[in-house]
Formats: structure tokens, C-alpha cells, sequence
């Protein structure tokens, strides 16, 4: 199917734990169907691929929104949306090159209507960079 490296559960847990750790929050899922809401966005990424012929950045676009959308988390969902996306994308072989304030700024819109998929898309095109190999 591809040679893409996905990011499971247990490190995106292991994410979510630093993040809380590090600015503070509320640790864990909403329960079961948080879990279920949180491994829904994780598989997000490889149907994009499968059924889409969805590039990296498309796929990582549709992880970021995933979890931002999702709330499958207590707390931090919009951070472990940024931090996984990122982690992503890096395992990959690309980061996003912008700054932490426009990471923010983007993210907290994700209330708004007009931040949809397609938005998060076209940022995470806008933004990503190639790692130097």
C-alpha cells in the first residue's frame, strides 16, 4: 500500500502525557468512545492513502484535523492535533517549518466554520518542509 510510518495509540498516548505534563490539563480519553474517537483519527491517515492515493501532506493534514475535531481526549486536543501532525510528518521525513504562535493561531480557529479539512490542508501545504536528508 505505501512505505508510509504511522503513528499508533500508544505514542500518541505517550504525546498526549508529555503535553499535559508540560502546560497541564486533564489527562486521558473521554472514556471508551474517546479512545474509539481518537483511534478513528489515527486511522484517518491510512484510508486517505488507501482509498484517495492521498500524498504525506494531505495525510497529515486529515491526522491534525482528525484529532483537533475529534475530542477524544480530556484535555489537550487541539495541542496533541499540532504534536502529532508534526510527529508525523517528521517520521516521514518533512516538519512544519513555521512558528509556534501560527501553529497557535491556526489551531484555536478550529471552532470556527471555515476550518474545515480543506483548510487544514492547504496550511499544512503552506507550512510543511522537507527535512534535509
Amino acid at each position: 500500500m505505501s512505505d508510509f510510518v504511522y503513528l499508533e495509540l500508544d505514542e500518541v498516548e505517550e504525546i498526549h502525557r508529555q503535553l499535559i505534563d508540560q502546560f497541564g490539563g486533564m489527562p486521558g480519553f473521554r472514556g471508551i468512545e474517546g479512545r474509539a474517537m481518537v483511534e478513528s483519527a489515527l486511522n484517518r491517515p491510512r484510508s486517505k492513502a488507501h482509498y484517495e492515493e492521498a500524498d504525506l501532506l494531505a495525510q497529515a493534514a486529515t491526522l491534525y484535523f482528525g484529532l483537533a475535531k475529534n475530542h477524544g481526549f480530556l484535555d489537550g486536543n487541539k495541542r496533541i492535533a499540532v504534536m502529532a501532525c508534526d510527529v508525523f510528518l517528521q517520521e516521514n521525513g518533512w516538519e512544519l517549518g513555521c512558528d509556534n504562535q501560527t501553529l497557535i493561531d491556526f489551531t484555536l480557529r478550529c471552532d470556527q466554520a471555515s476550518w474545515d479539512e480543506t483548510a487544514v490542508e492547504a496550511f499544512v501545504r503552506l507550512h510543511a518542509v522537507a527535512l534535509a536528508s
